[in-house]
């Protein structure tokens, strides 16, 4: 059984709550810190496992404390900075379903997996959240963003979709947005390093106005020229495959994903009117 809520997860008397973690032993930000801070052992236990590589992106694990509530952290990227991926969070809920008897999780608390920090939107990840802990045979309380419109709460919203199917994202990808990957591919091509996140916003800043429509609108900041719709369009391109993140060091680097390819060669024609921006 499934409960849909807006609220405080620590409130919940759940035997387990779902926390969200990175790979890289940080917990920050978010319901991650205020987990470190409430549950300390389990932080100290959880950089341990980062250190010695032991969390992996599609394997939640649990942390069993003297007495519930239990902790089940949940990775859902790999740098503190990334932003997450469904199929990362699809991959973690299947691996949840296949284990969560044999720990004895009795009833569960999740938070919106890859929501906030990691930049996915509710309306994507909510029907998939929905959808695959239905499966669990246990009670489980989804809890939603704050800001989450009433009718995205709704059984008919989050269980629309048939079972196994794959959720539409908010927004089609638009050529335009392509585009924008394939001006990074020819980056990377020149350089063999891609971009970093600042570097890749002036990518976008350059191509929207030599006249490419990518609808991003550009306003002045302390630091230059910003967009606000940049990070949640990067999220969307991540989310597709049409972009990965590298970690070189302490840094992130943008490079073409592994989809990159079929959408290119899919925009083809879009892309002609095009190609003197891209390069």
């Amino acid at each position: 059984m499934i409960t849909v809520r807006v609220g405080d997860l620590f409130e919940s008397e759940a035997q387990t709550l779902v926390n969200t973690v990175n790979t890289a032993g940080v917990m920050g930000k978010g319901i991650a810190l205020e987990f470190k801070k409430r549950f300390p052992k389990m932080y100290d236990d959880y950089v341990r496992r980062c250190e010695a590589g032991r969390v992996k992106l599609g394997e939640p694990y649990l942390y069993r404390n003297l007495f519930p509530p239990h902790v089940l952290n949940f990775p859902t990227k790999e740098h503190w900075r990334s932003a997450s991926r469904l199929e990362d969070i699809l991959r973690g809920l299947q691996y949840l379903e296949d284990h969560y008897k044999e720990w004895g999780i009795t009833s569960l608390a999740v938070p919106p997996l890859g929501c906030g920090h990691g930049q996915l939107e509710w309306s994507v990840v909510g029907p998939a959240l929905y959808r695959m802990l239905s499966r669990l045979e246990i009670p489980v309380e989804l809890y939603a963003p704050y800001d989450t419109p009433h009718e995205e709460l709704q059984p008919e919203f989050l269980g629309a979709l048939p079972e196994g199917a794959a959720p539409a994202p908010h927004t089609h990808m638009k050529p335009e947005w392509v585009a924008l990957v394939a001006a990074l591919a020819r980056v990377e091509e020149a350089n063999d390093r891609g971009l970093g996140r600042t570097a890749f916003q002036a990518l976008c800043y350059f191509m929207t106005a030599l006249g490419v429509p990518t609808g991003l609108r550009f306003v002045p900041s302390r630091h230059g020229l910003h967009c606000r719709e940049v990070r949640p369009l990067l999220a969307r391109l991540e989310n597709h495959g049409l972009i990965r993140e590298v970690r070189d060091g302490r840094t992130i680097r943008l490079v073409p994903g592994e989809t990159y390819s079929d959408a290119a060669e899919a925009y083809e024609e879009s892309f002609r009117r095009w190609q003197r921006e891209i390069g």
